[in-house]
């Protein structure tokens, strides 16, 4: 018997066991596949810290929806999807974060170098920098980043017609501040 086949098969009965509640058998699989899933995650994101955050997301996922996994011998593709999804939801929110950052800065220069005189394009800012959050990054995506819908729902992952709704409640809130200014 290969050492790979009596790994293959130990991962599995730990499995068996960890579906049906065994907590021991959970943090043995845990220790066994915990060093490959940091190795990649490190690779991936290049970054010790982060990889150690994803993995743990990853290792929480696992243990909420370990029961939902039929074929116990595709264990390794299954954790490694969870493991790149993590990894993903983490870009997305960094590329969100640093367009914020970004527009901020440029906001705060604009301003700066025009003090006194406000431009209309000084005025939308001002009216975006109201809005919450949510509202104001589908807004960037849709008229400064000319997403589609389907682009915008895919970013977000949500459907499209749950896009379509935001962008017009977050239209409403802009043109709601945009009367009051």
């Amino acid at each position: 018997m290969s050492r790979k086949f009596r790994q293959n098969l130990v991962d599995e009965l730990l499995i068996i066991k960890a579906q049906q509640g065994c907590r021991d058998s959970m943090s043995q699989l845990i220790k066994r596949w915990h060093k490959q899933l940091l190795q990649y995650a490190f690779k991936v994101t290049r970054n010790e810290h982060l990889a150690h955050d994803i993995v743990q997301e990853t290792w929480v996922t696992v243990i909420k929806k370990i029961t939902s996994l039929q074929e116990i011998n595709r264990f390794r593709p299954w954790v490694l999807r969870i493991l790149n999804n993590n990894c993903r939801d983490h870009w997305r929110k960094e590329e969100t974060y640093q367009q914020h950052i970004t527009q901020h800065q440029t906001q705060t220069n604009t301003s700066q170098a025009k003090r006194g005189r406000q431009t209309e394009s000084e005025f939308f800012d001002e009216i975006m920098q109201q809005l919450d959050g949510p509202s104001r990054a589908i807004l960037i995506m849709k008229y400064v980043h000319e997403m589609s819908i389907h682009e915008i729902a895919k970013s977000l992952n949500i459907p499209p017609g749950t896009a379509k709704s935001r962008l017009y409640h977050a239209r409403n809130k802009f043109k709601h501040q945009f009367e009051r200014n």
